[in-house]
């Protein structure tokens, strides 16, 4: 078996990256919902989803209650776009951003603890 490459990353690792990619386009949403610029928003809401669908797509559904408990915070974390999306508003914006924070916080807490002492803060 060939050794991994000195830059692969670990899966726990790239989920971490697709929640900074969701966090950035959120924080670019709002910057430009707040200038008027709603295409711009939409793009960027389009794009933090599509990082929400990605992680529910990596779910292991068989690990039981936790894997359901995120999914189902998931969908409703896209459901909070559409519906930000649908009628410009900030705050469904701002509730996502916090959920995927702290989200992303515990992942990268159990990522330093299953796989040394790496910490992905981007």
């Amino acid at each position: 078996m060939p050794a991994p490459k000195e830059n692969s990353f670990t899966p726990g690792e790239l989920i971490l990256m697709v929640y900074d990619g969701a966090i950035e386009y959120l924080k670019k949403a709002e910057v430009m919902l707040n200038k008027g610029d709603m295409e711009g928003k939409q793009k960027m809401l389009f794009r933090a989803q599509d990082c929400i669908t990605e992680l529910m797509c990596s779910l292991n559904m068989e690990a039981g209650e936790i894997a359901n408990s995120l999914y189902r915070l998931y969908d409703y974390s896209n459901r909070r776009l559409s519906q930000a999306n649908v009628q410009a508003q900030g705050e469904p914006i701002k509730e996502v951003l916090s959920i995927l924070s702290e989200l992303k916080e515990g992942w990268n807490e159990a990522v330093q603890r299953e796989e040394g002492t790496f910490s992905y803060d981007h």
